[in-house]
């Protein structure tokens, strides 16, 4: 989840944003450690206590705004 990213006109911020979590994880991270996609949602999937619902991150319905390959 990126702030200031709504929808599909946010295209560029959000590959500006993804562009420099990139670099910092290229420096941070061994090659075998860095993630080779990164998912931009529009909101994380929360139970009633607030928490993120982690095995319903892959369900389709939660469907990522933008997808960028990073490798």
């Amino acid at each position: 989840v990126l702030r200031g990213v709504e929808g599909p006109g946010d295209a560029e911020h959000a590959e500006r944003v993804v562009a420099r979590i990139n670099v910092d994880l290229t420096c941070q991270l061994v090659r075998s450690r860095r993630p080779v996609a990164l998912h931009v949602l529009a909101s994380l999937p929360a139970g009633a206590t607030g928490k993120v619902r982690r095995h319903a991150l892959g369900d389709p319905r939660v469907a990522p705004l933008f997808s960028f390959a990073v490798a």
